[in-house]
């Protein structure tokens, strides 16, 4: 629904045109938001935000390859990686998502000076492992993935 349609589903309001002001920039506010983020998180038909397997498997390769610093990567992480706000994993295995808020959890509190951008594929194979390798890849990545 585009700005003109809300607006003139609020026409009520026009008696007190403050409010409805109001009304239009908060609305306009929620629409930018959802596009400025668009590119890095999907909105579902609830207009909740998620983080797809893909997605971050492309962020931690465009760190790991060098295409950004880990203080974008944990900019990155702080920004889009909120367990109450975002549906992680959508469709993903129960072991999948489990890796994936590890994963996002561990680089958004770590001090990026403590990653070892060498070791970004224990993120991205934990994150696509299988059920029975799952600890195997948990622990790998908690232990190798850092500085200690």
């Amino acid at each position: 629904m585009d700005i003109l349609a809300l607006w003139q589903g609020l026409n009520w309001i026009k008696a007190d045109l403050e409010i409805g002001w109001l009304i239009i920039v908060v609305i306009s506010v929620a629409v930018v938001s959802i596009q400025c983020t668009a590119n890095h998180c999907k909105a579902s038909a609830m207009n909740t935000l998620s983080i797809v397997k893909t997605e971050l498997t492309k962020i931690l390769q465009d760190w790991g390859q060098g295409r950004m610093s880990a203080t974008d990567l944990q900019d990155w992480m702080v920004t889009h990686y909120d367990p109450g706000e975002i549906e992680v994993g959508p469709g993903e295995s129960k072991w999948t998502v489990a890796a994936m808020n590890i994963v996002m959890n561990e680089y958004e509190i770590a001090k990026p000076i403590k990653y070892l951008q060498e070791n970004y594929t224990l993120a991205t194979a934990f994150i696509h492992c299988s059920e029975g390798a799952f600890e195997a890849a948990k622990t790998r990545f908690i232990r190798q993935a850092f500085v200690d």
